[in-house]
């Protein structure tokens, strides 16, 4: 079995590897070949320690892919990352993709390039799984016949505190993490599940899937690409399954410079509408759009109550948004719902009761009363 690797220059440099080698690689029969896939966009400093990290998993059949996904016009800086991969992971290949398409697409480039893959390991160049995270991850994979399945997920520095372990969605699609924020990782979570979404960092996906629903939807905002594929996959009847023993440390991100907060929800709810309307059933749409709208039409009327006119014209232009482009929505639904083989009532078992946005905004304001209290605490008192 072969990987074949295009070197014909298509979506805008060929496939280059970080070393001198054959444009074909081969697969060691005895084991599930796997393709990782690390998206790249103007890295940081912290892309060698990723590299290695996905470089040295102790799985036998592994290739790793490198996505040039930003400023591949750009010689110098195309250059300089060949150097930083080749230094880091001198088996890696590179692709850069045309001009600066974002995460989704960079990913996607992985479709078509390499043949008889079993499972693609979708990486960001924030990651860094423990050695084990792959044996891992492919084991949960074929024990439960899971279509994706998602890492356990730790903070970068502090690697005793959990991120995620996978994550769950209200019926309206609002996200909702199953770990309190900066939960201690005391294996709590540690038995394998089905979940939701599998939010990105380091996720396995079989690879026949992930080409058959044409990959991540490259339209959506930054940051929506796991909720869309996921629920997606779901509706075709794949499993999505989060394995804790599969470790990663991630770069939240925050720290790169994203937005966090009633910001960041305002993102989500970019890619959320028009993934709830590509995804749900005629009949569930029925009543969870006039739903969606109602709430959505509240929260514009809270903020316009409280002096925040920005904040709810963008609330009603995400709400909005999708319908701006009302042929891509139903070409994009109707290939979904072609691929249907489970019922939404199926699903709703894997969704989160309530409002998870309402529950968010609770622990937030919580958070900062508890940080309101801290700093009074700390302050030193004015001697009268």
């Amino acid at each position: 079995m072969q990987a074949l690797w295009a070197a014909d220059g298509a979506g805008g440099g060929g496939g280059l590897p970080a070393r001198l080698a054959a444009p074909s690689m081969t697969f060691d029969r005895s084991v599930p070949p796997v393709v990782a896939v690390v998206v790249t966009c103007r890295p940081g400093p912290w892309l060698e320690e990723s590299l290695r990290a996905v470089g040295g998993q102790d799985y036998p059949n592994l290739s790793v892919l490198v996505v040039d996904a930003g400023g591949a016009d750009d010689r110098d800086a195309g250059e300089i990352l060949a150097r930083r991969v080749a230094a880091a992971c001198p088996t890696a290949y590179i692709r850069r993709a045309a001009g600066t398409p974002g995460f989704a697409a960079g990913a996607n480039e992985v479709i078509g390039l390499v043949k008889g893959a079993s499972h693609y390991l979708i990486c960001h160049d924030d990651a860094a799984p423990d050695p084990d995270a792959l044996r891992a991850l492919v084991e949960e994979a074929f024990r439960s016949n899971a279509g994706i399945v998602a890492s356990k997920l730790v903070d970068w520095d502090r690697p005793e505190r959990l991120l995620s372990v996978g994550a769950g969605i209200d019926r309206l699609g609002n996200l909702e993490g199953l770990v309190e924020r900066g939960e201690l990782d005391q294996g709590q979570h540690d038995t394998p599940g089905d979940v939701f979404v599998a939010p990105g960092g380091a996720v396995l996906v079989r690879a026949d899937l992930f080409d058959a629903l044409g990959g991540f939807d490259p339209t959506l905002p930054s940051g929506g690409e796991d909720l869309d594929l996921c629920w997606r996959a779901l509706v075709a009847g794949a499993r999505v399954r989060v394995a804790p023993a599969a470790r990663t440390r991630h770069l939240e991100a925050r720290d790169c410079g994203l937005p966090d907060g009633p910001e960041a929800r305002l993102v989500e709810d970019r890619s959320r509408w028009p993934t709830l309307l590509t995804c749900a059933s005629p009949a569930t749409l029925s009543w969870l759009l006039p739903l969606g709208l109602l709430v959505s039409g509240g929260e514009a009327i809270a903020a316009l109550a409280t002096g925040r006119a920005g904040h709810a014209s963008k609330v009603v232009g995400a709400a909005l948004g999708p319908w701006r482009r009302p042929v891509r929505l139903w070409r994009s639904r109707r290939r979904t719902q072609r691929r249907r083989s489970v019922h939404d009532h199926r699903l709703r078992r894997l969704q989160v009761k309530g409002s998870g946005r309402f529950r968010s905004w609770l622990a937030r304001r919580d958070e900062l009363a508890r940080s309101d209290e801290l700093a009074r605490r700390d302050k030193p008192a004015v001697p009268s």
